[in-house]
């Protein structure tokens, strides 16, 4: 039985209370991280995942720059399906709650893509971001596959965010500091993409999920400037499943009361 259900309150000082994870902290050892906060969020967060039985099916990246090396251009990976370290490219730089993407340059970080490398394959990517602020300008949260597909917040119509092309639709009123989820579910395209906001069911869109891209991009598509996010990132997960509302709410909840400590988010 998972130690964290999506009713009950996160037991954090059960998780504070015990030794730390060996892959928390070789992970802290590989990152250099020193800040004695950051490597007891990093520990609970593992620990969480772990005991959601999840651990094994995710990489993520820490990007708020205490979590993380916080200073050149290597965006450390953490997570069971293995070691896929991300390049800071075109300038995007470590701030305390996250990695900030210049809108005017083409910034984001890039990693080999660890998670539905087939049309078919079923996948969910979590995020976080903070300080945002809607408006018409293009933005992408994270890129997949080819220009068309797995983005969202790839542009704004008024308070709503909406896709282009055959890109997922992302939720509306994300204005601050919030988590998003797309999660892609197994089989042949079109297929059901499902988008949530702080764990809670936000729409649907049956995309067309086809892109062969192999490279994994957070923060925009890495070639046009007006696609780059524009602010922090403070979190990006990529899960080689898709996951339930249960799920959802359960890692939205963890990272809340972990790693996103002092964000404030709903």
């Amino acid at each position: 039985m998972p130690l964290f259900s999506a009713v009950a309150p996160l037991p954090v000082n059960r998780i504070k209370n015990r030794l730390f994870d060996p892959d928390a902290r070789a992970f802290i050892s590989t990152a250099g991280i020193t800040d004695r906060v950051a490597k007891g969020q990093i520990n609970a967060f593992v620990i969480g995942v772990k005991d959601l039985g999840l651990y094994n099916n995710m990489v993520c990246w820490p990007l708020r720059s205490a979590q993380n090396a916080g200073t050149g251009t290597t965006a450390y990976s953490l997570g069971g399906l293995g070691t896929f370290d991300g390049t800071l490219t075109n300038g995007p730089t470590w701030e305390t709650d996250g990695v900030l993407f210049n809108r005017t340059l083409a910034t984001h970080i890039s990693a080999t893509r660890p998670i539905g490398t087939l049309a078919s394959s079923a996948y969910s990517i979590f995020s976080v971001h903070v300080n945002f602020v809607e408006d018409a300008q293009y933005r992408a949260l994270w890129i997949g596959r080819d220009a068309s597909n797995d983005r969202m917040f790839f542009r704004t119509i008024g308070d709503a965010f909406s896709a282009s092309n055959n890109g997922p639709a992302a939720p509306s009123g994300v204005d601050g500091n919030h988590s998003t989820v797309l999660v892609s579910g197994a089989g042949d395209t079109p297929k059901n993409i499902l988008a949530y906001k702080d764990g809670a069911i936000s729409g649907t869109l049956s995309a067309n999920v086809t892109g062969t891209n192999t490279i994994y991009r957070i923060g925009g598509d890495g070639t046009l400037n007006t696609r780059s996010f524009g602010f922090p990132i403070a979190f990006n997960g990529a899960f080689n499943l898709a996951l339930s509302a249960a799920q959802i709410l359960e890692i939205h909840t963890l990272y809340k009361n972990t790693l996103g400590a002092g964000l404030g988010l709903p």
